[in-house]
Formats: structure tokens, C-alpha cells, sequence
């Protein structure tokens, strides 16, 4: 009955719980779990193997004569060197070697799930992209997008059909962004501005956004420094400069910009929350958290407040003060699911609340 369950767990999936499967001589299997001693030993053990492989192919990779140069099979020999006798019995050391390339996999994708997730810590999408979003809601807010042929398909035909409709032109941005079809929709961004150029800043600021979603933050910065040349007031442009900088890692110049439009507007609470966010960005958790609490003091009814309580969670967390960073992750949850925001910007930042929730419980257990 207990062999029963135990595959039930492991082999079914029928838990949400991690299990790594490695077999021994005569018909023995073995299983540990994520998260567990055992698995975060190993863990740190494949990481460290890991990033040495990578710098050191990164390092040589224009001369592939060095003898420095090294292959991932080679170190996978090298942290089964490592581990067998120490962490795990000789005896798996066959199993290990099946193993481990499928561990690798899970460990890379897990990473690039977590760092997905935290490219969305700040509300810059939602800035840029509001009127989208606000279309999503009151058109279609129940539609979720399935198909990208169909979806696109059915936007065209409208848009032969009404070609100067603006809301259908916002309707065509929300496909194209949801799939993250960035060359496209800079085309189609060209194709806005000469039909529509009194809505320049809008557009330009879309096309920015996109070259910092493909990586290319300085051509999105020179952009916006275009439109400061011929609108040098606009307080929201300089907000998305102050932005960019951070993205470049210039901190200084970044949080002069913030502190700047505070003094000149103290009671604005999207200034507070973004100094906030900068803060946070540069590990400084104590001062962004106050930041985040101005926010919420000066309005705990917008459409980014639940985006607030959730950062203010992280920051306690990263301070140790546990119980204040679930309770502020909790009241985030509660206010995204009564929230009018798009779905697709509720469900990133409940997963980012439900990742810190479990690593808080996880803490708390160790």
C-alpha cells in the first residue's frame, strides 16, 4: 500500500511537489525532492560546476585551442567527482550520469521562469501600455487570447473594414504585444505614426518600450531623449528616463530624475511608488519599503496598488520581517483578484506573490 502511494506522489504528479528519480543495482529506486537538504546541496554543487563552464567557454571562445576550453559532458563527470561518496553512494554513480543532464534542464528552466517573473517587478508595462489594457477591460475582458492566426485574422478583417478606427488600431497593439510579436509590431507602431501623428509621443514611447523588451535599452533611451528635446516639461517622459537609466544601471542619475518630480509634486503616489521600485532594484529595501508605504498613505485605490502591497511583501522578506512580508503578499492577492486590471498582469503578479509566499514558508520551516 505505501510502494502504492508513493508512486501515486512521484510517478502520477498528482501533488504540486518536485521528485527526482535515480535507480539503484538489483531493482532498487531512490527519490529525493526538491527544495530538500539533499537537492539544494546539489544545487549549489551543479551551479558552481555550471558558471564555471560557461565563463571559461565565454572566456575561450574565440580560441578553441585552449586547453582551458571545457565541454558540458566533462562537467557533468566532474560533479559526479564531486558528489558521489559524499552526497550520494558509489553505487549510483550510473544513475547520476542519466540524471543529472535531465537536472540541468529543470534547474535552467527554473531559472528562466524566475527571471520572466522578475523582469515584471516594476509597473512600466502598464504605464506605457494603459490604454491597451483599459481596451482589453471594457471590450473583451473575459477573452483570453488562444491563437495568434485566428486572433490576428479577426482584427485585420476589421481593420479593412474600419480603417480609420482607432480602438481597432489598440486592438491590434494587444494581439501583437500578448504573443510578443516585437518585430512586428514595430512595424506596425511606423504604420500608426504616419496615420495617426498627433499621437507621436504615444507611439514612440510604445517603440522605446519595445527595443527595451528585445534588449536594446540604449536606442529606447535615445528615443525618449528625442521627445525631451521637443517636449522638455513632460513630466511622464521624464519618468520613463528615470526608467531607462536604471535599466543601464546608472543609479544615481536615475534616482536624481525621481527625486527631482517629488519635490516638485510630493503628494503624487505613482512617484512614490516608482522611487520605490528603483530602490528596490538597487537592493535597498529599507528605503524603497518607505516609498511603498507613502504610496498606499497617499492612495490605496489605484490600478497598480496591489502591485504595491506585493513589492512591499518582497522588500519585508528580503528584510527578515517575515510575517509583515506575508501579510502585505496576502493583501496584494486579495486586491488583484478584486482588481479591473488586465488578466494577464493579475496572473504575473499573483505568481510573483505565490514564488515569495512559498520561499517564506520554506524559510520558516528551515
Amino acid at each position: 500500500v505505501l510502494e502504492f502511494h508513493v508512486l501515486q506522489i512521484v510517478e502520477k504528479k498528482i501533488y504540486p511537489i518536485k521528485f527526482f528519480k535515480l535507480e539503484g543495482k538489483s531493482d532498487e529506486i531512490y527519490y529525493f525532492q526538491a527544495n530538500e537538504k539533499l537537492e539544494r546541496t546539489l544545487n549549489a554543487v551543479v551551479e558552481e560546476h555550471i558558471t564555471k563552464f560557461t565563463y571559461l567557454n565565454k572566456l575561450y571562445e574565440e580560441d578553441k585551442d585552449k586547453s582551458y576550453s571545457t565541454t558540458l559532458e566533462s562537467t557533468i563527470d566532474a560533479i559526479i567527482e564531486e558528489v558521489c561518496g559524499s552526497l550520494f553512494h558509489k553505487g549510483l554513480r550510473n544513475s547520476l550520469e542519466r540524471m543529472l543532464p535531465i537536472y540541468i534542464t529543470y534547474l535552467a528552466y527554473k531559472v528562466e521562469k524566475e527571471k520572466k517573473l522578475f523582469d515584471s517587478y516594476d509597473k512600466l508595462k502598464g504605464l506605457i501600455w494603459h490604454e491597451v489594457q483599459n481596451y482589453s477591460i471594457s471590450k473583451d475582458s473575459a477573452h483570453e487570447f488562444t491563437n495568434y492566426g485566428d486572433n490576428i485574422k479577426e482584427v485585420n478583417e476589421a481593420l479593412s473594414l474600419s480603417p480609420d478606427q482607432f480602438e481597432l488600431y489598440v486592438a491590434k497593439e494587444r494581439v501583437l504585444i500578448y504573443f510578443n510579436k516585437y518585430d512586428e509590431l514595430l512595424t506596425f507602431l511606423d504604420e500608426m505614426l504616419e496615420k495617426f501623428p498627433d499621437e507621436e509621443k504615444d507611439i514612440k514611447i510604445k517603440v522605446a518600450y519595445i527595443y527595451k523588451e528585445k534588449r536594446n535599452i540604449e536606442e529606447g533611451l535615445k528615443i525618449i531623449n528625442e521627445l525631451l528635446e521637443k517636449y522638455s516639461e513632460d513630466t511622464e517622459l521624464l519618468t520613463y528616463k528615470a526608467y531607462w537609466l536604471q535599466y543601464l544601471n546608472l543609479k544615481e542619475e536615475a534616482l536624481k530624475i525621481i527625486q527631482n518630480l517629488i519635490e516638485q509634486d510630493p503628494d503624487n503616489n505613482i512617484y512614490h511608488d516608482t522611487y520605490g521600485e528603483m530602490l528596490m532594484s538597487f537592493q535597498d529595501y529599507e528605503k524603497a519599503k518607505n516609498e511603498f508605504l507613502k504610496a498606499i498613505e497617499i492612495s490605496s485605490d489605484e490600478w497598480f496598488t496591489f502591485q504595491t502591497h506585493i513589492k512591499l511583501g518582497i522588500c519585508y522578506k528580503e528584510l527578515g520581517k517575515f510575517k509583515l512580508a506575508f501579510e502585505k503578499l496576502e493583501s496584494g492577492i486579495k486586491i488583484a483578484e478584486k482588481s479591473k486590471s488586465d488578466l494577464e498582469t493579475k496572473k504575473n503578479w499573483l505568481a510573483i506573490a505565490n514564488l515569495f509566499i512559498a520561499e517564506i514558508e520554506e524559510l520558516k520551516e528551515n
